[in-house]
């Protein structure tokens, strides 16, 4: 029998599938993709971090996102975005990732991601001394998010302009021009970039 230390490995080999169409056609049609689900709603830390990547890979495939969707997972990925005690690399991270990509195809994660909890969680990531790539995984949150109109209307104030305004006048500081690169919504935009099945995206389990 398997010991239990071998989990995070076994997590490790079904989300490195998820990279790919065959594998996530493979983990959809078996019904595999639900272990990341239930995964995530686990109390297991060790095995966070690879099940949102497994999340967020599987909603390339629109009816994997839904049967996802489906279960408590929305509200576990804003549940670990929220806690400011886990870790960034790579638990939040990957969970923002998979929020992102949600919001995107799934209007029941858009709406889930403007309660007031949520949003006010991803509005902090840009107004403190996050990670850069978290920074840019709440932008690319916004941008999806206005593919609904619901959602749309919560960024529809001065206040969140304006906190639009002062990541531009942050980032015109700090950094000055992005050398060519590009905020928008097209494929070959910055944010898209910096998307799902990237290869910089590190496991906690080390694999790669």
């Amino acid at each position: 029998m398997a010991l239990p230390a071998m989990k995070p490995h076994c997590l490790a080999v079904l989300t490195k599938m998820s990279f790919t169409s065959n594998g996530r056609d493979a983990l959809y049609e078996t019904g595999t993709d639900l272990v990341f689900c239930h995964q995530l709603l686990s109390s297991n830390v060790q095995l966070l971090a690879d099940a949102a990547m497994g999340v967020a890979n599987m909603t390339k495939l629109l009816p994997a996102a839904v049967r996802m969707s489906d279960t408590n997972i929305i509200e576990a990925l804003c549940a670990i975005i929220a806690d400011d005690v886990t870790v960034w690399f790579y638990i939040r991270m990957n969970s923002l990732r998979a929020l992102a990509e949600l919001c995107r195809i799934i209007p029941k994660a858009a709406y889930s991601a403007i309660e007031p909890k949520t949003f006010s969680s991803l509005r902090n990531i840009n107004k403190k001394y996050n990670p850069i790539e978290a920074q840019r995984l709440a932008v690319q949150c916004y941008l999806n998010l206005q593919n609904y109109h619901v959602s749309t209307q919560a960024m529809l104030n001065a206040e969140f302009m304006q906190e639009l305004l002062n990541i531009l006048q942050h980032g015109a500081e700090q950094t000055g021009p992005l050398r060519g690169e590009r905020l928008g919504t097209g494929t070959g935009s910055h944010l898209q970039a910096t998307s799902i099945g990237e290869t910089r995206v590190h496991w906690a389990t080390g694999y790669k």
